[in-house]
């Protein structure tokens, strides 16, 4: 009887450590996409509020990467190099086009990070 509750209660603090990660994970998240969202591209800071964004979600990053797949953080990584790069250059268009493929792959990532089926299975 002992072996049974020790079992149960080692069972509901996995869940709940499940629950308090997509939960964690999903807060992080979404705070980065509201800051990408809400970038101005045409502004003149617009280079420096995007190199300030990534570096928060750098910070996120090392946590987010325990639980999450690698390819994905990769292309996140890869979005914000062509909008910050595209920024540098003055580049508004491709700019505009690589912050939407960045809030795409963010919430791709947010979808994943959640208890979901697919991300069970």
């Amino acid at each position: 009887m002992k072996e049974k509750i020790i079992a149960l209660c080692v069972l509901a603090l996995i869940v709940l450590a499940i629950a308090a990660n997509a939960v964690i994970l999903d807060k992080s998240i979404k705070e980065t996409i509201d800051e990408v969202a809400s970038l101005s591209l045409s502004a003149e800071s617009s280079y420096s509020d995007a190199e300030q964004i990534y570096k928060k979600f750098k910070e996120k990053e090392k946590y987010i990467s325990i639980t999450v797949n690698h390819e994905d953080l990769t292309n996140i990584d890869q979005c914000f190099a062509d909008m910050i790069g595209n920024l540098s250059a003055k580049d508004s268009e491709d700019a505009e086009v690589a912050k939407y493929r960045l809030v795409d792959s963010l919430e791709h990532l947010r979808r994943s990070c959640g208890l979901n089926i697919d991300s069970i299975i």
